[in-house]
Formats: C-alpha cells, structure tokens, sequence
C-alpha cells in the first residue's frame, strides 16, 4: 500500500506509468463515424450487406468474457463428441457481450443469449441483430475452425494445456486442504501445485490422481459447497484429461482484440440498479411518479441512489474489467479499453430502457412496496446504531468504531486525558469518510509536493449476518491508501487468500492454517458483500458526514504524523 497504489484516471487522461489504454467517448460525434460506428443499439447496420462468416469466425476465436476461455475451448475440443460437449459450456459460460475491432477496421459488437450469440456491425447487437446463430452452430464453427488449423495460434495452443493442468492442480490442492487429508504434495499451495502439475504432463499420473480422489468420494464428508464443488470440478476436469485425444496443430492468426465497451454492456450494468440492496425497486419507483421527474431531478436523485463505489468482474462478468462510479459519474473499464460516462448520459439511458420496459420489471414490480418498507427499517436501525458486545440473539445488524486515529476529524485527541476519543458511526459513513479524507491527504501531498505521509486509524467492526456473528479490527492509513474503507478490507483478505500471503508461514505453524483459509473465505463469502450492501448514505448520515467534514484539523495534530504508536493490522 502507499503511494504507488493503483489510481482511477480521470477523463481524458491515462494511466502515467502505462498509458496503454484506449479511452472512447460514448456515442459517435461526427457522420462518418455515425456511419462507421453506429449510433445506439439496434440502429441499421452500416452496411446493408450479409453480415460475413469471417466475422463470425473472429468473433468465436476471442472467446467468452470468463478467465481462460479459450483454453477451456481447446480442452472441450480434444474430447470425444466435441461439438456436444461445447454446446453446453458455451451456452454456460459465455455471457454478456462485447466490441471488437475486425482486421479491416470495421467494429462489430457481439451479445450472448439463451438463444444463442447475436453479431451487429456497430455499436450494439441485442435489440436488433444482423445476425444469429445458435449454441449448436457455434459450436460446430469452432470445431471446423479447429480441425482446420485455423482456430488459435501455436503459440495459445501450446500454453493451453499447462494452463487447465494448473487450474487442475489448484482443485486438487483445495480438496485436500479443505477436507483436511494428508496430502502427498504437502501443504504449502506454490510446492504442492507446481508438483501436482508435473504429475498431470504425464498420462500415468493423471490416472493415479483421478484414482486417488476417487477413492475419497464415498470416504468424505463434504462440510462445505465450495468443498463439494472444488471436489467435483476436479473430478471431471481429471476424467476429461484423462481421456484427451492429441490435440490438432493450430497455425492460427493471433485472434483480434476487445475494442470499445458496447451498449449493450453499459444497459446491462444500469438495469443492474448499482450495487446496494434494493436499488433497482427504488429506482424504477421513482420513475413511475407522475409525473415524470424532469432529467435534472432524476440525476440528482441517482448520484445520490448510487453513491460513490463500484466493483470488479461488473462489466459483462468478464475477469479483468470494473467499474467505479461517484459524483462526476461513470468510469468503466474492460482490459486495456476505458469509458467515462456523465451522468446526463446515464439518466437518459435509464430512462429510456424503463420507458421501454427493458429494466427489470416482473420481480421488481411486484415487490416494491415489500422492499421500500424493509429498506426503511434498515435505515432506521442504521440511524440508531446499538452498543457493543450485546451477545443476545438479535437480528441482522453492523457495527463500526473508530478506536484510534491521528486525524482529529475522526477521534480528536481529548487534552485532558491525554487519549483520543473512541468514535462510533456507521459503516456507510466510515466507508465515504475515509475515502474522501485520503484523496484530499493525497491531493495535498502532491499540489503541495510534501513528503510521503499519512494517519494511522485503527477500527472495529461488529456484524450479525443470519444469526451468526462477525467481526473484523484492521487499520487504515489515510493519505497512502488509494482505495475506500471497503476496498482495503476486501484486499486484505484476498491476500491472505492468495499463495503470496506471508502469514500462511505462521498459520501452518501454528497448526491453524486450513482453519484460518477456511474462516478467511468464509468472510469473504458472507462478511464481504453485507458490507457492500451498507455503503449506501441515508439523509441523517449524509448530514452526520456533512458534520464532520467541516472540521478542521489543528496544526498540533498535523505535527503527530510520524509520532504515533504503530498498530498492527
């Protein structure tokens, strides 16, 4: 953490380290870009002629948006029956949409559906496709594409299957980890997936580890989903590489690129409502008023729905896309391809897909009125925070203390006992308060070039989630951190989750490893998305934030920078 952490660009610019994204305006601006482009989704092609075949072909060489798709592709396609086998996983796996770029310049969005995969020439392929082909036909152009030679390159194809042996080797590693049997591998996740691998190259070993685990099928007791699943995934991908066939040659051209952010994509993600509780009833109650609230009216009422926040794998559930939305409205990102979106171009988009009924009408409508009244209790709690330590059965609720910072507008220091002063809030106010002080901490630090510097805060959090207690003490250095409350939590237990933690060492030590991750994940399950669905302001924490922000910081606490006693997350 620290001042190289990661930092949204604003419009306009990039990244100053890399530079190597591509950013595009939302709608077309001149006619021949209108004509080249496409204005919205469902317009008339730019060419009135059949959509090509090698567009659909270059289409289907990118793959789906989810992590290793192509190399699933390649592992469907060594199988008996291959065509069968692809059907299904594509009509599973592939979702959303996309916009490429084909070789002659010309961009084509794509949208995947129950119905099969939808392809436009311009910018969007939902509504009003040029064409259509099935999951079946889909299916059966890859395989020609790849008996052919011509579906991927050498280069993918031989780093593919050392791509799904490692995968392999991590299912395997977590079944034995999670169902705590001794495993052979050892207990250290790089050494144990690194052998496991070695042993999947050769054909006798995959045989012996697929027998082994399923000799453990009747023997364990599955405690667990993401054991029964990490089990189970396991198993079928050692059966498939257990009966592979020797892969075809491919001399394919490298597959084209992810071009712009479609339309599509950007509706999907609005009629998803945001990211707190309840958002889409609140939203579409508010446009069912008559009237109608003016454009000016509907935009402040959605920065306010919304807030300020965002998360990971948002745009077409593809693996290295996000989005991060605040008062200057919309930043999405796909890969290397970025899009700002104001909030004028938002509110009119919502607008139009509720007009047309396209934003999530059935379930929502009918509960309206059932989620208002839940969502007005939860504020109302939330208003009137209880103590800590009540250990009586209660129902849900969170909690959230300060229980020491150097920054005075979070725990002054009290003169007179010579302390700072313990500050209870919500977690929703924490969560904004702590964002806004480090980007100003930040800003600061570089308009006035000051020295690297920052304010220790330590806190607690307290949470009950379907009966069952939670909680979390960590510390949060304002003016280095670079992310929200919420996000420092969430990257805190991805890395005790990932194989480069340093206090695995420790754990495994101690004896206490499998149920650290166990517990760890378990937080990340459950603890993580409940406190994503309380970031969301009401009136009297908006005015309680308000509040503490008009506080200034005295220069005798500026000057405890470097002073104060490290604690220790």
């Amino acid at each position: 953490m620290g001042r190289n952490s990661e930092q949204l660009q604003t419009a306009g610019r990039g990244d100053d380290q890399r530079g190597d994204y591509i950013q595009l305006s939302l709608f077309p601006e001149s006619p021949q870009e209108q004509a080249d482009y496409g204005t919205a989704a469902g317009d008339t092609p730019a060419a009135v002629f059949e959509f090509p075949d090698s567009y659909i072909d270059e289409c289907l060489r990118t793959g789906g948006n989810n992590q290793d798709s192509l190399e699933y592709i390649l592992f469907d396609l060594v199988q008996e029956n291959p065509s069968e086998l692809l059907t299904g996983d594509l009509k599973k796996m592939w979702v959303g949409g996309k916009g490429l770029a084909m070789s002659d310049g010309v961009k084509v969005s794509v949208w995947y559906s129950e119905d099969g995969i939808s392809f436009h020439r311009g910018n969007g392929a939902r509504k009003n496709p040029e064409k259509t082909i099935s999951w079946v036909e889909a299916a059966e152009r890859i395989e020609s594409l790849y008996q052919n030679g011509q579906f991927t390159t050498k280069e993918l194809q031989e780093k593919a299957f050392d791509t799904i042996r490692t995968r392999i080797a991590e299912y395997v590693f977590f079944f034995y980890r999670d169902s705590r049997l001794e495993s052979r591998w050892g207990s250290v996740y790089i050494e144990a997936v690194e052998k496991i691998t070695g042993e999947l190259r050769d054909p006798i070993g995959v045989n012996t580890i697929y027998e082994e685990l399923l000799s453990f099928e009747k023997r364990v007791d599955f405690e667990t989903g993401w054991q029964k699943r990490n089990f189970e995934t396991a198993k079928e991908h050692l059966k498939k590489l257990n009966q592979a066939f020797i892969p075809v040659s491919q001399n394919g051209t490298e597959p084209v690129h992810i071009a712009f952010i479609t339309a599509d994509e950007i509706d999907k993600l609005l009629q998803e409502g945001g990211i707190v509780q309840g958002g889409k009833s609140r939203i579409l109650s508010f446009y069912q008023q008559d009237p109608v609230p003016d454009a000016k009216t509907a935009i402040a009422f959605l920065k306010e729905e919304y807030g300020t926040g965002g998360h990971s794998a948002s745009i077409s559930g593809a693996f290295h896309s996000d989005e991060w939305h605040d008062a200057r409205g919309f930043l999405l990102k796909k890969g290397n391809i970025q899009k700002n979106l104001t909030w004028k171009e938002a509110e009119k988009r919502i607008r139009t897909l509720i007009e047309n009924k396209e934003y999530p009408y059935s379930q929502q409508q009918e509960n309206i009125e059932t989620e208002n009244k839940q969502t007005k209790n939860k504020e109302r709690e939330r208003e009137n925070v209880p103590n800590f330590g009540t250990q009586e059965s209660k129902p849900d609720e969170l909690l959230f203390q300060i229980d020491f910072s150097e920054h005075d507008v979070i725990s002054p220091y009290d003169r007179e006992k010579g302390d700072f002063t313990v500050r209870k809030m919500s977690f929703a106010v924490a969560n904004k308060l702590f964002t806004v002080l480090d980007k100003q901490e930040m800003e600061k630090q570089e308009n006035e070039e000051e020295g690297y510097s920052y304010y220790k805060t330590a806190f607690s959090i307290y949470a009950v989630i379907d009966s069952e207690e939670y909680s979390f003490k960590g510390r949060y250095d304002i003016g280095s951190e670079g992310k929200s409350l919420l996000e420092h939590i969430r990257e805190y237990y991805d890395y005790c989750l990932s194989s480069d933690c340093m206090y695995r060492q420790y754990w495994e030590q101690d004896g206490v490893l499998d149920e650290k991750i166990e517990q760890i994940t378990k937080y990340s399950e459950n603890f993580l998305p409940y406190l994503e669905e309380h970031t969301d302001l009401t009136p009297a924490e908006q005015k309680q934030l308000d509040g503490l922000m008009q506080k200034e910081e005295p220069q005798a606490l500026q000057d405890k920078k470097y002073e104060m006693l490290i604690l220790e997350e």
